[in-house]
């Protein structure tokens, strides 16, 4: 037996498999994953544009957290309202009846500060003010108004 060097033969090394030409598993995963991703960027995108007014909502309300001024924090709420609910619903709503219509006629903070508009005689302190803010804030948040 001859143990020469030069009979023996090179080693093939077939090329790796590659990526393309995909399967049609990989298509159809491809195409799944790319629907999903289309479906759930148009939702998202659609609740933004739809929460529009809640995010305006709360750039006005910090100006008028610094500005003090009653009357113009009902009427943003009643602008918050307008643009969710019927107009016929909401345009006849002030003083106790839009309190009640947003279920809080029984704060007593509310009615204050509604009474204030009013009378000049009655009168919010800062810390009472901050808080009926406050309050028109976590409203804010979890209305939702007609969908």
């Amino acid at each position: 037996m001859s143990l020469s060097l030069d009979n023996l033969h090179n080693i093939y090394i077939p090329e790796s498999v590659g990526f393309f030409p995909l399967t049609e598993g990989y298509i159809i995963l491809i195409i799944l994953t790319g629907s999903i991703f289309i479906s759930l960027s148009y939702f998202l995108i659609v609740k933004y544009l739809r929460l529009a007014y809640k995010r305006q909502a709360i750039k006005e309300l910090q100006t008028i957290k610094s500005s003090r001024e009653i009357p113009v924090l009902f009427t943003l709420i009643k602008r918050i309202l307008l643009s969710k609910e019927t107009r016929e619903d909401v345009a006849s709503l002030s003083g106790v009846s839009l309190l009640s219509f947003i279920q809080l006629e029984n704060e007593p903070l509310f009615v204050k500060a509604n009474s204030s508009i009013y009378d000049s005689n009655i009168v919010l302190s800062d810390d009472e003010f901050d808080l009926v803010c406050k309050k028109v804030f976590v409203w804010l948040k979890v209305y939702k108004g007609q969908e």
